[in-house]
């Protein structure tokens, strides 16, 4: 007779069947999920670049738009053929030709975020210290910096010259300029675009300036945002005069912000003259005629008696010389001491004495109205970031 295995044992060893099978199934759906997560964490990555991708094309649209219109404010466009991919684009200005720009790129769920301050392109006159549109002259000059001339270059006298000069190919260069320190170039530098009526709309003008030996003469006076002796003031400190064919003369005079002459043939600047910038989006200087400068002693409040910038106080010294950018229609010709400390562009120029020519930070950093070039408007260094993506 055979023998049966007890029914218990038969209990147990279905049981771990049935344990085994389950086991089987639970890690196969495991694997399954898994593989499913990972795909769809991977779908995620792809549309999230994609999306970054959108982002940044809509910094790029944004160049665009800027520089055919600075004021534009921004749009929303999407891809005719995938609708599901769109990009956000909001400017907002921060400057004179300046803008701070946000772009969010969107594909499906996915979203990403770009930041950026986008600026004007400055005109390459900005470059140098000094550019004439035909010759330049040195006139027993002691001067440096970067020079740019688009025709011939003459010494008259001595001259030290410890600086770098580039004119056009064809042009004469005085043997007295150290050749290593002459570049000659193909090409003309174009003139750059600004109107002095533009400058005129937007500055307040002067009225009843008084005249002297058949020229009007601002002597000793201040012009700030807050002050013109000669009519209504300016939250940029710009200031207009329409000379009527007239010579004008600066004696002693303190700027902070801009000053245009218009219909004038020739401006003179005397002894101390202080000029510094309000408004980083403006020149300094313009005038239709010409300018000749002669730097004299720095202004002394109270040598003066005078509170040139409007500080409460008669204990400051302001520095002969001229910040930012002066462009003079006509001749230039100056030296005497003293310093401009940006770009100076006329029609000729003659340097005399000793005149310091430097930099200007804020130049790097601001497009100047008048001053910059067409073109897709550039990234600011450093100000690129990413926002949070969805």
């Amino acid at each position: 007779m055979a023998l049966r295995a007890p029914s218990r044992e038969r209990g147990s060893i279905l049981i771990l069947a049935l344990l085994t099978s389950a086991a089987a199934s639970i890690a196969g759906m495991y694997l399954v999920l898994t593989a499913d997560l990972r795909t769809r964490a991977s779908r995620y990555l792809v549309r999230s670049a994609d999306a970054s991708r959108v982002a940044l094309s809509g910094l790029q649209l944004a160049r665009h738009r800027l520089d055919a219109a600075p004021g534009w404010t921004g749009a929303v466009a999407s891809d005719p053929v995938d609708t599901h991919e769109a990009v956000t684009v909001s400017a907002s200005a921060i400057g004179s030709y300046m803008a701070s720009v946000t772009s969010v790129g969107a594909i499906g769920d996915a979203t990403q975020t770009v930041t950026a301050d986008l600026r004007a392109v400055a005109h390459p006159a900005l470059d140098f210290r000094v550019v004439s549109e035909t010759t330049l002259t040195f006139s027993d000059a002691a001067v440096g910096g970067y020079l740019r001339a688009n025709g011939d270059v003459e010494v008259l006298g001595s001259l030290d010259f410890y600086g770098a000069l580039v004119t056009t190919e064809g042009s004469v260069v005085d043997g007295s300029v150290p050749s290593g320190q002459v570049e000659f170039v193909p090409d003309d530098l174009a003139t750059p675009s600004a109107s002095l009526s533009e400058y005129a709309a937007l500055s307040s003008p002067m009225v009843g300036v008084p005249s002297e030996d058949g020229a009007f003469v601002l002597e000793g006076v201040a012009f700030r945002p807050d002050a013109n002796p000669y009519g209504g003031t300016n939250p940029s400190g710009a200031y207009t005069f329409d000379a009527g064919g007239v010579e004008v003369i600066l004696r002693d005079v303190f700027v902070s912000g801009c000053l245009t002459f218009t219909s004038c043939p020739k401006v003179t600047i005397e002894r101390g003259y202080h000029h510094e910038r309000v408004d980083a989006g403006l020149a300094s200087l313009l005038c239709d005629g010409d300018l000749q400068v002669v730097f004299g002693d720095d202004l002394s409040e109270l040598v003066f008696l005078t509170d040139f910038d409007g500080d409460g106080d008669l204990l400051d010294v302001h520095a002969s010389g001229i910040e930012g950018v002066v462009r003079v229609g006509g001749v230039f010709r100056g030296g005497g001491g003293g310093e401009i400390a940006g770009t100076l562009v006329a029609n000729e120029v003659v340097l005399a004495g000793a005149l310091e020519l430097i930099g200007s930070t804020t130049l790097d950093s601001q497009p100047v109205r008048g001053f910059i070039e067409p073109g897709p408007w550039d990234v600011v260094p450093g100000s690129v970031g990413k926002g949070a993506g969805g």
